[in-house]
């Protein structure tokens, strides 16, 4: 008897394993677009939370752009003002010396303008009248050679070109008057019109910085005088 019964028990266990795969099949089938469901919901979830971030993030790194250059066209307005009045001052002395030079009939000794204070202030680092062959005359200059300042952007300008505006050299390599100089110059002429030397002022690049204020720039800034043709001065 027994062992007609274990082999209907164990058919038994066995028809039931087959009805519960069955089943199992059978609920994945049906339900297998639900179960689907969650993860790709959690992803599209999880990728609109990062775009969200990303888009946000980015806002945030236009915001402190806008800024930053607001701030820094803020700066440069301010120190295009400083750097104006600076340089109109300069000019207003080139246009002194040239007109006293042409009125003495070149015979106007600039160390008198010196002794009377006009140019005493320590931004000037060279005033000097140089004649059509590149002597210095009068001022500050005689340190410096004929053949060295002939070979100066500045003489070379005024030599060649009959205009009558403020010059602003490049700095001179080697600094011919040793020291580093941002140089303003001006042409003279003979009654005929013809070159007849320069008006020359060497300034302290270290004057045109009195504005400059690290904690404005901070440590990636720059503050920086340029010519027209894109050289620093």
């Amino acid at each position: 008897m027994e062992s007609t019964a274990d082999p209907a028990r164990a058919g038994g266990r066995a028809a039931n394993i087959l009805t519960i795969q069955a089943g199992k099949r059978a609920f994945l089938k049906q339900n297998v677009a639900l179960l689907a469901f969650w993860p790709i919901l959690c992803f599209i979830v999880g990728a609109l939370l990062w775009l969200t971030i990303q888009s946000q993030l980015q806002t945030d790194r236009n915001a402190l752009c806008k800024d930053a250059l607001n701030d820094a066209a803020a700066l440069s307005r301010a120190y295009a003002r400083d750097l104006t009045r600076s340089i109109e001052q300069v000019d207003q002395a080139t246009l002194l010396i040239q007109y006293r030079w042409q009125q003495s009939h070149r015979a106007m000794p600039l160390e008198q303008l010196l002794q009377d204070g006009l140019f005493t202030g320590s931004r000037f680092a060279v005033v000097t009248i140089i004649d059509r062959n590149g002597v210095p005359l009068s001022g500050t200059s005689a340190s410096a050679s004929p053949a060295a300042l002939t070979g100066l952007d500045h003489f070379q300008f005024h030599r060649n070109e009959t205009s009558h505006r403020l010059h602003i050299g490049e700095p001179p390599a080697g600094r011919v008057f040793g020291k580093a100089v941002v140089q303003f110059s001006r042409r003279l002429e003979m009654p005929d019109g013809s070159f007849d030397g320069v008006v020359l002022i060497a300034v302290q690049p270290e004057y045109f910085a009195s504005f400059y204020d690290a904690a404005s720039l901070g440590r990636t800034g720059l503050l920086a005088f340029a010519g027209s043709d894109g050289e620093l001065r």
